[in-house]
C-alpha cells in the first residue's frame, strides 16, 4: 500500500524518482526501494514524504484513505460518524425529558453547553480510540483509520 501510494503521489506531481530522491535528500535507488515496498522509511523520511505530498502519515501508511486532516485532526469520515453519533444523543436526551437540573428543565443556554461538552467527549474518545484500539479488535470501519 506504502509504494503505491508514494508512486501515485509522486506521479501526480509529475516528477521522476530522482527528482523525489532529490528532494528528500536521498538515493535514487533508495527511493525506488521505497516505491517497490523493498525497504521501509525511517521516521525523517516519512515525515519528509507526508509533509512534501500535504498528505498525513497514515494515508502513506495505508492506515487511512483520506489524505488530510480537517483543523480538528479528524478525517472527514470520522468527522461524519462523529456528527451522527452528537445528533442520536441530542435525540436521546431531547426525547427522554430527562434533561432537569435541580428539578427545573434546562434552559437553552445550559443544554447548549451540555452538548458543546458531550461534542468534545466525543471527539476526545475517538482520537483515543483510533490511537490504542488494536489492530485485531477494529471493526471493518476502524480498519479505514
Amino acid at each position: 500500500m506504502f509504494g503505491k501510494r508514494l508512486k501515485q503521489l509522486r506521479n501526480s506531481l509529475n516528477m521522476t524518482q530522482e527528482e523525489m530522491a532529490s528532494k528528500l535528500d536521498i538515493s535514487r535507488s533508495a527511493y525506488s526501494h521505497l516505491e517497490n515496498e523493498r525497504n521501509e522509511p525511517d521516521t525523517e523520511t516519512l515525515n519528509k514524504l507526508a509533509s512534501f505530498h500535504d498528505v498525513t502519515t497514515d494515508y502513506l501508511l495505508g492506515r487511512s484513505d483520506s489524505p488530510k486532516l480537517n483543523s480538528d485532526g479528524f478525517t472527514s469520515k470520522e468527522e461524519t460518524d462523529i456528527k451522527k453519533r452528537i445528533d442520536a444523543m441530542k435525540k436521546d436526551l431531547a426525547s427522554s425529558g430527562a434533561l432537569m437540573f435541580d428539578g427545573e428543565p434546562l434552559s437553552d443556554d445550559a443544554l447548549e453547553s451540555l452538548m458543546d461538552i458531550l461534542e468534545h467527549a466525543e471527539k476526545t474518545v475517538t482520537k483515543v480510540n483510533r490511537k490504542y484500539t488494536p489492530k485485531q479488535y477494529r471493526t471493518e470501519d476502524d480498519k479505514d483509520k
